[in-house]
């Protein structure tokens, strides 16, 4: 804990509906610094929501249930007709952008905000950057994602870039996911000079025993592959169109040619669900992969100890090589041999096996590693303890959060010496 001349009023913002989306970066650093002993607020948009131009009060406390996060939330009815297009697209921003403002500048002000620290650009990152510029308080960027790479629509996805181009080089410090999404940063204006890598920050699990059975919390299904003693591949995460699974499907069989009590367990859910259901069906894969659907977070951990054997299957290609896949570092937190696609974003950052991860080049090579490792549990157990040293060493919850706090402090400090600055034209 902090004592009290060191406690900051930090806000963090973000465009996501915090308490609908899947448990990430914002959650684990929001919280983790609230635990900390600062004063951390939040504001995020509530989607779905038809009470329009209400700011909605909560708290937050989605990891830790110490902590003490207050949420300032501006509202947002979707409707059928807002399709993917570039005039859904305007219409939705101006009604967020203002409210984002409105609701943040209310939370600058009551709650004597010492830092903003944002997580997107479209609604909240102009925004930021005004009340930044009015109150004289340093705004900070959160880098976990190359963000128009993840739209499929061109339209949007220029947009997205249109923001990033004015948001990065005008922020006081970005803090960086990994090295290649540093270099992504400064391809977008960001200033090399503000931008530090922070690692993704995760809860260390000792390693444990493989369950000997489960309780009800888990699919009939997962307590009989674990009453059966089965040999469990694991993925966790969102089912992304680009996840590389349906390839890596297509190899399941001669895996179970080679291993017969392997099986697939895939711990999630997303737009990709419907086609894997159609290749386990044509495959007549039924009796050998099971996916959860979306789960809750605090079973994650769980699920990750089932497994003989984690994956990450993202192809080695296209505009999602550079991506950096979480998942990876929550597999290693737990003790587990982890097989990934060698995608540039993630070799940047984890060197091979030193660091529990064996990198293949496409899916066939990774049922050959998976082969292996079933062949080879004393392979298994070193992989995952090199995996665990990694983690314990660079990516543990209270290193990362740490970090973070000495790098909001630092910019706070520069922006205070700096004096005041002139305000945006409004």
């Amino acid at each position: 804990m902090i004592t009290q001349s060191d406690r900051m009023n930090i806000l963090f913002v973000s465009d996501d509906d915090l308490t609908k989306s899947v448990i990430y970066d914002i959650h684990v650093m929001a919280e983790g610094l609230s635990l900390r002993g600062h004063m951390v607020y939040v504001v995020d948009c509530k989607r779905d929501s038809p009470d329009w131009f209400r700011t909605i009060e909560e708290n937050m406390s989605r990891v830790y249930t110490d902590s003490r996060v207050g949420m300032f939330r501006y509202t947002m009815l979707t409707f059928p007709i807002f399709t993917e297009n570039l005039r859904s697209f305007i219409t939705k921003f101006i009604y967020a952008f203002s409210s984002c403002y409105k609701v943040a500048g209310r939370v600058v002000k009551e709650k004597k905000i010492d830092v903003i620290v944002i997580y997107s650009v479209v609604n909240s990152g102009l925004p930021a950057i005004h009340l930044g510029r009015r109150f004289n308080i340093p705004v900070v960027f959160r880098n976990i994602d190359m963000l128009n790479r993840l739209n499929a629509n061109p339209t949007i996805r220029n947009a997205v870039a249109f923001f990033e181009r004015r948001v990065y080089p005008r922020v006081d410090k970005i803090f960086a996911l990994t090295p290649k999404y540093a270099e992504y940063v400064v391809g977008m204006g960001g200033r090399d000079s503000a931008i530090d890598v922070l690692p993704f920050p995760v809860e260390i699990q000792e390693p444990e025993a493989a369950p000997s059975s489960l309780d009800d919390d888990f699919p009939e299904v997962c307590r009989r592959w674990v009453g059966e003693n089965r040999q469990m591949i694991v993925f966790v995460g969102h089912l992304y169109n680009f996840s590389g699974l349906a390839e890596f499907l297509r190899e399941l069989p001669e895996i179970i040619k080679q291993a017969p009590d392997a099986r697939l367990l895939l711990v999630g859910d997303g737009p990709m669900r419907g086609e894997l259901e159609t290749v386990i069906s044509g495959l007549k894969l039924e009796e050998y992969v099971f996916i959860t659907g979306l789960q809750p977070f605090k079973l994650m951990p769980k699920y990750i100890n089932m497994a003989a054997v984690c994956i990450n299957a993202y192809p080695v290609s296209g505009d999602m090589k550079d991506l950096f896949a979480a998942k990876v570092i929550q597999y290693l937190a737990c003790g587990k041999a982890t097989v990934s696609s060698a995608l540039p974003g993630m070799t940047s950052m984890l060197a091979g096996e030193s660091c529990g991860v064996v990198y293949v080049n496409d899916a066939a090579a990774m049922a050959r590693e998976l082969i292996s490792l079933f062949k080879s549990p004393e392979r298994r157990d070193r992989l995952g303890r090199a995996g665990l040293d990694y983690v314990r060493r660079v990516h543990s919850r209270e290193r990362v959060i740490v970090k973070l706090e000495d790098g909001l402090k630092d910019v706070i400090e520069k922006k205070r010496m700096r004096g005041p600055r002139a305000r945006l034209a409004t």
